[in-house]
């Protein structure tokens, strides 16, 4: 009986993820009066990061832009694919925190990426944020009801 409950179950999670989705992200670099610019490498980091904690699957992030080796510097153009829950009736709640970290808060772009996720995804609702980059070293906090 156990093992027939463990196959249905497992079932049931394959089945619970709706239609892959597209979301474009683009980051100019301008907050709090000054330019900030990152490389493709940590803006991809980021938004996969974003997207295990809001519980996408099949994650797929391209960017292109950012710190070239040259040392030139454009905007960032991030385009995700993946795949949301789609929880149905029956789900468990989870409340995560997503902040900035004291040493590198990046703060317009990370806020600039989960913006644009949260648009998405119908499983997350905010509890409470803080995302204003207003002012150099702003940093942003997002308490979210995640569920899955």
């Amino acid at each position: 009986m156990k093992k027939i409950i463990v196959i249905v179950s497992m079932l049931l999670s394959v089945a619970a993820f709706a239609a892959p989705q597209e979301v474009t992200v683009s980051y100019w670099g301008h907050e709090g009066g000054n330019e900030h610019y990152y490389s493709c490498d940590l803006a991809r980091a980021t938004a996969e990061s974003h997207l295990v904690k809001l519980g996408a699957t099949e994650i797929e992030v391209n960017c292109s832009g950012g710190i070239q080796p040259s040392g030139s510097m454009q905007a960032i153009y991030l385009n995700a694919t993946f795949n949301t829950p789609d929880v149905g009736d029956r789900y468990v709640e989870e409340v995560i925190e997503i902040r900035g970290d004291a040493f590198n808060p990046a703060c317009g772009l990370n806020v600039a990426i989960i913006r644009q996720f949260l648009k998405v995804f119908s499983n997350v609702e905010v509890l409470k944020k803080t995302d204003s980059c207003a002012f150099q070293g702003s940093n942003f906090f997002y308490q979210l009801n995640v569920k899955h």
